[in-house]
């Protein structure tokens, strides 16, 4: 019963994210977005060189953004699977 309950949620979270004009190629996407607790992009969305550069560090939870650009730079330091295009 639980697999069919799951299937249901991530299908209706997939014609949620459709009216808002996203498209799901995988309901287990919608599942990894959910447990997303951090989402760094750019303003569009895309890399325009292969320099990373940051003007500013903000925190919705009100953090000092030194703290918060030290803890983005922490991340770089864990070995990532995968790669960027």
């Amino acid at each position: 019963m639980l697999p069919l309950i799951v299937t249901v949620c991530l299908s209706r979270g997939a014609r949620a994210m459709a009216s808002g004009k996203a498209i799901v190629r995988r309901l287990d996407a919608i599942e990894t977005l959910g447990g997303m607790d951090v989402l760094c992009v750019d303003k569009t969305g895309t890399p325009t060189s292969g320099v990373i550069k940051l003007d500013r560090a903000q925190s919705m939870s009100g953090l000092n953004s030194s703290y918060v650009l030290h803890a983005a730079w922490l991340t770089t330091l864990i070995p990532h699977t995968t790669s960027n295009p």
